[in-house]
């Protein structure tokens, strides 16, 4: 292990040194005595921890502190001559991992402090990683909900709303503030105006409350002439347990029509063969005459 010590008292960094390598550990310590050789040697080699003195010749160790401590290339602790707590609390602000005031106790304790200090990291490190994995989860759901062609809407096992895509709002014409309000039930009473059978959409509603379990597809007709398919499925989590629901909501408006034009071309085709003797037997006559050759 790589220890940077940054101390500008030849005895106090002989004491450190003196430390580790009596605690039987086989890591190397360098010893700097400025800012500037401390830069210098981060810039070759990144250290496992940086001990350092707070006042050094040419700057403060506060200066290239990173806060949050966890957010730069490795642990920094902070050394003082004098036990002043304003100190101590500059330096924990600024983004020391921990603070030691010096003598003889502490350098021989040094070893211990380091692989203390080190520990910390590590369940930093654990822990921001994991937020980052989080934080990526939730771009990639948000980035899929607002870039699907549904309208999204998520609500909690009590029905309350816990979350939305724009696309919803959109298609259903719902006030973005309304929607904010997280109310599932003022959401609801602002498009029952809006349904051809509004008491079927609320009885499917209610049903599917009842049967947490349960997938339903249908399709809800509104009165401006849209149809939406409408798509419904339980979040389950482990042991069956139900976290909630999700709908989607399609504007299949432009399908609907397309196939009802094609069954009506259909029907009227049917009734032109139907009313039109001779074009019938024309036909079977053709088909008659295919089937010899």
């Amino acid at each position: 292990m790589f220890i940077l010590l940054v101390e500008d008292n030849p005895a106090h960094a002989a004491a450190i040194q003196r430390a580790v390598e009596a605690s039987g550990s086989e890591s190397e310590v360098k010893v700097v005595g400025t800012l500037r050789e401390f830069r210098h040697s981060i810039a070759d080699h990144l250290p496992a921890i940086a001990v350092m003195d707070l006042n050094l010749p040419d700057g403060r160790a506060t200066e290239v502190l990173t806060q949050p401590p966890e957010a730069g290339p490795f642990p920094i602790l902070v050394m003082t001559s004098y036990g002043n707590e304003q100190v101590a609390v500059e330096a924990i602000k600024a983004g020391a991992l921990e603070y030691v005031v010096k003598s003889p106790e502490a350098f021989a304790d040094m070893p211990h402090t380091i692989a203390h200090a080190l520990h910390e990291w590590n369940l930093l490190q654990e822990r921001k990683r994991a937020e980052e994995a989080l934080e990526f989860k939730n771009i990639m759901l948000v980035t899929q909900q607002e870039t699907s062609l549904d309208g999204i809407l998520v609500v909690d096992e009590n029905g309350e709303i816990i979350s939305f895509n724009r696309r919803f709002v959109d298609i259903w014409g719902i006030p973005l503030d309304l929607a904010e309000s997280k109310s599932d039930e003022q959401v609801l009473q602002s498009v029952m105006d809006k349904l051809v059978n509004p008491e079927e959409f609320v009885g499917k509603l209610e049903q599917l409350y009842e049967d947490r379990d349960e997938t339903s597809r249908d399709e809800t007709a509104l009165k401006d002439g849209r149809t939406f398919d409408r798509y419904s499925a339980p979040m389950l989590g482990e042991g069956g347990k139900c976290y909630g629901r999700v709908w989607y909501f399609r504007d299949i408006t432009d399908r609907k029509r397309a196939e009802a034009a094609l069954q009506a071309s259909q029907e009227r085709l049917k009734e032109i063969f139907e009313a039109s003797p001779n074009v019938t037997s024309a036909f079977r006559m053709e088909g008659q005459n295919l089937r010899r050759t």
